[in-house]
């Protein structure tokens, strides 16, 4: 073998190896986007077994509305007056809906980067005695900020009530369910 035939034998193995490398990468990045939308999907399970475990907040979902903007939510809700986390506590149950929130609301930024949330209730247009609650969760992935200019998140994904401009920050990502009662 001539040392020509060794050299290109080297460059092709190197390129190999910079592929792989590169393959690595992206199989992380992806990882991590996919970790983050599964704790999204937990915390909206939690949000609405807290709510069938109420059951007036599961007759009435309008105790669980709460419609603030992704930036506005940067700071930790105060948690109501009285707590109905403990055995003792005598709280009505639109005081436990509350309560529910509040302390949901104060996990969500916990497991996800900045993350925040909107809720809304509607009333079902087929029929007046069902409602439904929308939920979205938002968080900052910088994932989607260090894919080398390729915008990861579809277009409209936030709702607009959480103000979020596509065009300015596409590092935010959106997930939403929709629950009936």
């Amino acid at each position: 073998m001539s040392l020509i035939e060794l050299l290109v034998a080297l460059v092709i193995a190197s390129l190999g190896l910079l592929t792989l490398v590169g393959l690595q990468a992206a199989s992380l990045r992806y990882t991590r986007v996919t970790e983050r939308r599964a704790v999204a999907t937990l915390l909206a399970d939690d949000l609405m077994e807290r709510i069938r475990a109420n059951t007036t907040g599961a007759q009435d979902l309008s105790h669980y509305a709460y419609v603030a903007t992704f930036s506005s939510q940067a700071t930790a809700p105060a948690l109501p007056n009285p707590s109905c986390n403990i055995q003792t506590a005598t709280c009505t149950l639109p005081e436990l809906a509350a309560d529910d929130l509040v302390r949901w609301r104060l996990a969500v930024p916990r497991l996800l980067p900045e993350g925040a949330v909107l809720t809304k209730v509607s009333a079902d247009p087929n029929d007046a005695t069902r409602q439904w609650l929308d939920l979205w969760i938002a968080w900052r992935d910088p994932v989607l900020g260090a894919s080398a200019g390729v915008d990861l998140r579809p277009a409209g994904e936030c709702p607009d009530e959480l103000q979020v401009d596509s065009s300015a920050d596409a590092t935010v990502r959106c997930l939403s369910w929709r629950m009936q009662r």
